[in-house]
């Protein structure tokens, strides 16, 4: 299907392709329920990255115990000299005052296994477990204690979202927390927002699932403190994840922050998220109009109703917003939350094919 958008001195042409095959997967040994024959979509082509790196193998979730002599961190990380700002409206309520469950304060630690207090569908795979891994990641079929993250797409054995996943450590600050709600004004805050992002359904959330990232500091660089949120929200049949960011630390270890699937079907990587100097750039950004906030659709989506969409007409502030790679991902990205909403499977990949510039 060729796109094609109308924007003020600009003329994009997008190629939206959306392949789909019928995978089985394996039965699983954990309480993750997969459907005999789930209907997913072939991975994108694999982006490119911006730089180099040499991923650790996403088949494992364990690693070789670290050394108790750490080699200090490179004179490019660099710490807050002030204390954060407190946690920005964005977030959901959160710590002991909202009642949380506390995670142990263990290097590589995290949760034991979480029932859910209702299913929640992850790209065609329902679940009724969950784990919340100090790492700054979550994971389903079992904990992930790996502190080196893979880079995504990672073709792994497991389902995961990454908040922002990196070497964390929470036993000298910080605090690694989550709830779930299943009545009350989170789900009413929930609805609202599913409801702003993507008017065109008509959503009421009946589960929230939040973890939160509370000032924790990277390993081993104790003073320094990050906090990130990541809220689970579903009505049973269509499920979303929300990312809320607030004050990140420049980071002197490899991160990643996005989503990524079994076989890599679906993932996407928030632009400029795997570069730990330019991390703290997390809080403002966004691919919708709250920024340090990055919404996602991830039941898997409609798959009907394709052929309704013909076009779609955006504003940009420069030519800027598209020449800039960074900027272009973000656009896109956009682009394809606006397609969904008008129908168009979650899975649909985008290409830029032409940038012209019709008028100065």
């Amino acid at each position: 299907m060729r796109l094609f958008l109308v924007l003020p001195h600009l003329l994009l042409f997008l190629s939206v392709f959306s392949l789909t095959r019928t995978q089985t997967s394996a039965p699983s040994t954990y309480a993750a329920t997969t459907p005999a024959a789930v209907t997913q979509t072939t991975a994108p082509p694999t982006p490119t990255p911006p730089q180099t790196k040499a991923p650790t193998t996403p088949l494992t979730t364990t690693t070789s115990p670290k050394t108790p002599t750490i080699t200090p961190p490179r004179t490019t990380v660099t710490t807050s000299p002030t204390s954060p700002l407190p946690a920005p409206q964005i977030f959901y309520p959160f710590g002991s005052a909202a009642g949380d469950s506390i995670n142990p304060a263990a290097d590589d630690g995290g949760s034991s296994v979480i029932p859910l207090l209702s299913p929640f569908l992850y790209f065609g795979r329902t679940y009724q477990q969950i784990y919340v891994n100090n790492n700054g990641d979550l994971t389903f079929s079992q904990n992930l204690e790996q502190y080196v993250p893979y880079v995504f797409p990672g073709n792994g054995s497991q389902d995961i979202i990454a908040g922002l996943w990196t070497d964390l450590d929470n036993r000298e600050r910080g605090v690694v927390s989550y709830n779930q709600y299943t009545n009350g004004s989170v789900l009413t805050r929930a609805t609202q927002d599913i409801n702003n992002y993507f008017p065109y359904l008509t959503f009421t959330a009946s589960w929230v699932f939040v973890a939160t990232w509370d000032k924790v500091a990277y390993y081993p660089v104790t003073d320094t403190k990050t906090s990130f949120q990541m809220v689970l929200i579903s009505d049973s049949s269509n499920s979303f994840v929300l990312m809320n960011y607030g004050d990140i630390a420049v980071a002197g270890q490899q991160v990643e922050a996005g989503y990524d699937t079994i076989n890599s079907t679906n993932y996407f990587v928030i632009p400029g998220s795997n570069n730990g100097i330019s991390i703290s750039n997390l809080q403002n950004s966004s691919n919708v109009s709250d920024p340090g906030r990055w919404v996602f659709r991830v039941d898997g989506g409609p798959e009907t109703n394709r052929e309704n969409v013909v076009g779609l007409q955006a504003d940009l502030v420069s030519f800027l917003d598209l020449t800039e790679s960074a900027n272009m991902q973000i656009v896109l990205q956009q682009i394809k939350q606006e397609l969904v909403k008008k129908g168009l499977p979650s899975n649909i990949n985008l290409e830029l094919r032409k940038i012209k510039k019709i008028n100065p």
